[in-house]
């Protein structure tokens, strides 16, 4: 057995095991290793695929610095050579591939939670599901203007400028570009999707990308950068009652978008969505601006051994600075690699996390509350 990169003459063969294992259409597989597949990790017995992962590069907005990340999917084994074992070894040397890279951070959507945790991964954050009929959308008189018959180039610059506006507080965000939106304008394109734009006083305040399914409006996003860009976008949906009854959308967990249904009891359900994995701690620490203090502390983390051990974390020069000293659990309070991840990015406290049964002495979580504060934390990528 080998664990390598495939070479383009091999990609069919990546691009038949995902077909085989998630059963998407071939226009849309075809289009996805054109497009999006940048490398693809595979284990081979001779020339034969046993089994792939699939990496798609992207920058991270990190504390606001631009981090370099993958997304990962099509993680498949082959049927023949399942039950083997081969899953734990891709994703061991998939995690060492990739932090051999300088890829600082790996994020996935599962197709289970558990599953993935097991390899470090964790689930960063929560959405909002709305599933409402669109008589409990408000139907308004559209203070803006939407354009909706735009070409994808045309329409991505408008796009850009809206998803800029709606997500700059939010941490982890992917960070676009006019060619990205233009790209996600084509993917959806394969499923007969549909763009809208929202201007008002001169600047793009929102879009949607969203598509019917039978009496289904299904967003797959909604940017809206101010009050009156939700309250019009949802007005838009709401004028297709001779075409659907229901949408179904995701929005981060604080925004307010939600209250402004007329009756939301039922209608929303918070769910986890993507998966973060650290790659290089010291990496991502070196972004966060953090508080006053000092830890030290023994990490946990064992798919990247390169993060086993004793660690100092304290400010310098208005950002953290993370620093090994040794591998020696001794008695210092231990994280491991999923506790870390979701604090460093600001999904939880140390308060939180004590409070969860993680054994961390009070001063310690007090100076963890200092050094990392909470920040809103939203993605909306799947693969």
């Amino acid at each position: 057995m080998e664990t390598r990169l495939l070479t383009a003459n091999e990609l069919p063969q990546a691009i038949e095991l995902w077909r085989y294992c998630f059963g998407d259409p071939t226009e849309f597989i075809n289009w996805y290793f054109r497009e999006r597949a940048h490398q693809v990790l595979a284990v081979m017995q001779g020339k034969q695929l046993v089994a792939q992962m699939v990496c798609v590069a992207v920058d991270i907005s990190w504390w606001g610095v631009h981090t370099p990340a993958v997304i990962l999917s099509g993680v498949a084994t082959a049927p023949s050579f399942r039950r083997q074992g081969h899953m734990n070894t891709i994703m061991h040397a998939g995690t060492q591939f990739l932090q051999e890279q300088g890829i600082k951070l790996a994020l996935l959507y599962p197709f289970n939670y558990h599953f993935y945790e097991s390899y470090g991964f964790v689930a960063c954050g929560e959405v909002a599901k709305i599933r409402v009929g669109l008589d409990q959308l408000p139907s308004l008189k559209p203070r803006g203007e939407f354009l909706t018959n735009l070409n994808p180039w045309e329409a991505a610059p408008f796009m850009l400028e809206a998803y800029e506006l709606a997500f700059a507080g939010y941490n982890g965000r992917v960070q676009r570009t006019v060619e990205t939106f233009h790209q996600r304008q084509n993917e959806y394109a394969l499923e007969d999707g549909h763009t809208v734009v929202y201007l008002r006083q001169g600047r793009c305040e929102g879009y949607m990308l969203y598509r019917f399914n039978a009496k289904d409006i299904l967003v797959m996003e909604i940017a809206a950068g101010s009050q009156a860009a939700r309250e019009d976008l949802l007005s838009f949906l709401s004028s297709h009652a001779s075409t659907a009854t229901t949408i179904e959308l995701l929005t981060p967990l604080e925004d307010p978008l939600r209250e402004l249904l007329a009756e939301y009891r039922s209608a929303v359900s918070l769910e986890p969505y993507d998966m973060f994995r650290i790659l290089d701690l010291p990496g991502v620490v070196a972004g966060i601006p953090g508080g006053e203090g000092e830890l030290r502390f023994h990490i946990e983390d064992r798919y990247a051994p390169w993060h086993q051990g004793n660690w100092c974390l304290r400010r310098d020069q208005g950002r953290l600075l993370l620093q090994q000293e040794g591998t020696s659990a001794a008695s210092l309070p231990a994280l491991n690699i999923r506790q870390l991840t979701r604090w460093l990015a600001g999904c939880i406290s140390g308060t939180e996390l004590q409070q969860r049964g993680i054994p961390l002495p009070n001063h310690f979580v007090e100076t963890m509350d200092c050094l990392v504060p909470k920040r809103p934390f939203f993605v909306y990528e799947m693969y």
